[in-house]
């Protein structure tokens, strides 16, 4: 018994290490964004965020890999990881204006207690 946990042991850390590996052999064309190029060492994982719906970019075709991820933003993809449930009413945030695009999930982090606020009654979603 011993012996055969060993084994599955190690035939799933293969297996994973082969998951991770093999998509990073694959040649990156085009990531979709004009300011990730694609020799980036990043490449993959952007494009897996953007066929995933887990991170759109910016605007303005950028996906601004060299800034750092807001309050909101991880808000955001924490939510759409989750598969975006439908929320209804209000996060008890002050700083969360009703239709902002980050107010659902803002909304279900508070719910699931993923953030808590920034101290006033405030979610501080822009900040980083």
């Amino acid at each position: 018994m011993k012996h055969l946990k060993k084994c599955l042991t190690l035939a799933l850390t293969a297996l994973l290490v082969l998951r991770v590996c093999i998509p990073a052999l694959a040649t990156v064309e085009d990531t979709g964004f004009s300011d990730v190029a694609a020799s980036a060492w990043y490449a993959e994982a952007v494009i897996y965020c953007r066929e995933h719906n887990l991170m759109a970019g910016i605007g303005n075709n950028q996906f601004a890999p060299e800034s750092n991820l807001t309050r909101a933003q991880l808000a955001a993809v924490l939510y759409r990881i989750a598969g975006s449930p439908a929320v209804t009413g209000r996060d008890a945030f002050t700083d969360t204006p009703d239709g902002a695009w980050y107010a659902d999930a803002v909304l279900w982090a508070s719910r699931q207690n993923l953030v808590s606020g920034y101290g006033a009654g405030c979610s501080a979603p822009m900040i980083p």
